[in-house]
């Protein structure tokens, strides 16, 4: 106000209320009387020549303090009619309660005043009102486009101008919105996020963090059906209507995404977003490696300075399956995500190919093979109520103590994984190494390979012929799997001796080499495994008690 052409061409003097110059004006009342203190609302600017402003100094200060009572922004005195100069007891009073009085030491024309005056703040008014208007129709549109978590977070931080943190009831940053931050401003945001939330309190409102007053937190709870999910945090000044637009956003979340079935969906969608990186991304440059464990240490999954493992999971249930595939997965992997959130923290992540992968971190006194157990214990329970009937493998890779090589753990227990035979829930060992899987699990790495391919074609190609003997395949498979024994190998075809040696006989004509060979036996033994492997991963029983497959496998 005090910037106006029309104010500064009286040449306004600043006596009193020098720190409340930010205070906002949110109306101009023109008065010449000493009791309109009660006729006010609060947040006017009171004008006056003075005229009615009585000579002894109670009255003046009683005049002022009512002034100040009624939240009055400020009292503008234009000298010349009534005062040469504002008198001391006046300027005393003002100073006495804070409240901001002005001198005008040339005459201005009031009604030009409350004309520019009022026409800023009208303009503000509906500015406010259209501002209001624009957010209600995002958020509306957001929600009838059942827009994702992260469209909606982004929306809210863009709206805000400052980054937006989407919370659970853990403390845990799933969706971190930036409006556009710097990576080093995001970077600082989750450092020790989880701490410095909790230090918050959970009332929606704005206020400085009680550690680092420098930054304003903008808190609104969400909640979905009565039950508090998590929190919306705006982080930094933002703009004047910042709680305003996180209750929108908290509502447009309540109405479209967090269901039940959606706040893991949530959850796994920011797993996902670490493990993305972490698995396939270049972890050679310092400052990105250090932001993605920032990223997982605010979900709850610190990398720094611990052990860490990689574990796969496969299941199968063939009713489910061919009820809903891909719903069998989705089933594992929330399961999963519940056991870790009581057994211990892992990184966890759906695969296109079958498999769910998990980085299962310990602290450094901590074996995370034991957090594997625990997860995997609480995993078994699960199913053996709900799916008694469903098979699992479960394979894990080395232990190892930085991200750059947790890829390499992941790999090994995807190849495991791949190799087991999967077990029912009640296996009395719930998850096996390469060191278990051996041949099985290297050729299980290698199924695709055009090379492999080519030596199984060269070693059996007459025996998988359409015109072959359906007989010889399964002769050879039962010999070289007994160790040559042509006694155990005719019990297991349930055949005769005699009638053993004349298939050995056919065999040899067909075959590359001589099946008494050693180094024959070798190579063919290697192709009956990765031509059946191919065909079906579960027909060879990879595992430390590995032993013959079943007769017909």
């Amino acid at each position: 106000m005090l910037a106006l052409p029309c104010v500064r061409a009286g040449a306004p003097r600043l006596l009193a209320g020098d720190g409340r110059l930010d205070d906002e004006v949110r109306w101009v009342h023109v008065s010449e009387l000493t009791d309109i203190a009660p006729l006010l609302r609060g947040g006017e600017l009171v004008l006056s020549t003075g005229i009615g402003l009585p000579d002894d100094d109670p009255t003046l200060t009683r005049y002022v303090q009512a002034l100040a009572a009624a939240e009055v922004r400020a009292l503008v005195i234009e000298l010349g009619r009534r005062f040469q100069r504002l008198p001391d007891a006046l300027v005393a009073a003002a100073r006495a309660v804070d409240l901001p009085l002005i001198a005008l030491e040339r005459e201005v024309r009031f009604v030009e005043v409350t004309e520019a005056v009022h026409t800023r703040v009208i303009d503000a008014q509906v500015e406010r009102l259209r501002r209001s208007e624009r957010i209600h129709q995002r958020f509306t549109e957001l929600t009838v486009e059942g827009a994702s978590v992260e469209r909606i977070a982004d929306a809210a931080s863009s709206l805000c101008e400052t980054p937006v943190v989407l919370e659970n009831a853990d403390h845990q940053a799933l969706v971190v919105a930036s409006a556009g931050a710097d990576e080093p401003s995001l970077d600082a945001l989750l450092v020790d996020f989880e701490a410095r939330s909790r230090a918050i309190p959970h009332r929606p409102a704005a206020r400085r963090h009680p550690v680092d007053d420098t930054v304003v937190w903008t808190v609104v709870p969400v909640a979905t059906r009565g039950r508090r999910w998590g929190r919306l945090i705006a982080i930094g000044g933002g703009v004047e209507d910042t709680g305003s637009v996180l209750e929108r956003t908290a509502a447009a979340l309540a109405i479209n995404r967090l269901s039940e079935h959606d706040e893991v969906r949530v959850a796994l969608d920011a797993h996902t977003d670490i493990l993305d990186p972490l698995l396939h991304g270049n972890l050679d440059d310092p400052a990105a490696r250090q932001r993605l464990m920032l990223r997982a240490a605010a979900i709850g999954v610190p990398l720094a300075d611990r052990a860490l493992l990689g574990c796969a999971v496969r299941l199968v249930d063939d009713d489910a399956a061919v009820r809903a595939p891909g719903r069998l997965q989705r089933d594992l992997t929330e399961r999963l995500l519940d056991a870790t959130r009581a057994g211990g923290a892992a990184l966890i992540q759906r695969r296109d190919d079958g498999l769910v992968h998990l980085v299962v971190s310990a602290a450094g006194d901590e074996d995370p093979r034991q957090v594997v157990r625990a997860v995997t214990t609480r995993l078994f329970d699960d199913l053996a109520r709900t799916a008694p009937d469903a098979r699992i493998a479960i394979g894990i890779g080395t232990v190892v103590d930085d991200v750059t090589a947790v890829r390499r753990s992941v790999d090994e227990a995807a190849q495991t994984a791949r190799a087991l035979t999967p077990a029912t829930p009640d296996a009395a060992v719930p998850f096996h190494g390469l060191d278990d899987v051996r041949l099985p699990g290297l050729l299980t790495s290698l199924i695709g390979d055009r090379r492999l391919a080519n030596f199984v074609a060269r070693e059996l190609g007459p025996l998988l012929a359409d015109d072959a003997p359906p007989h010889l395949f399964e002769t050879l498979r039962a010999v070289l799997e007994h160790g040559g024994n042509k006694r155990r190998a005719a019990a297991q075809l349930g055949i005769s001796r005699t009638a053993l040696y004349d298939r050995i006989d056919t065999l040899t004509r067909h075959l590359p080499g001589d099946i008494d060979d050693a180094v024959s036996r070798t190579s063919l033994h290697v192709a009956v495994l990765a031509h059946a492997i191919a065909r079906d991963p579960a027909s060879v029983n990879a595992g430390p008690d590995a032993g013959a497959s079943p007769p017909g496998a």
